[in-house]
């Protein structure tokens, strides 16, 4: 992506870098092979949100689109 704006906004809404948890239950499924959101972004948000106490309920799925619903 050529635009540093772009990648900014983009950065400023990412689970992956936004300090908060969750206080109320979490159901997160994701694919294992989405090209578009990585999985191990996913388990990284996962894994601090479980570390710091969230209820949080992950289901991967082995399939690589990232719209499947």
């Amino acid at each position: 992506m050529a635009s540093s704006a772009a990648r900014q906004r983009l950065r400023e809404n990412s689970l992956q870098y936004f300090a908060g948890v969750p206080t109320a239950p979490v159901y997160m499924w994701h694919g294992t092979l989405d090209g578009l959101t990585p999985f191990d972004s996913v388990a990284e948000v996962a894994h601090r949100y479980c570390t710091a106490g969230a209820k949080l309920t992950v289901v991967p799925y082995d399939i690589s689109e990232h719209m499947t619903w």
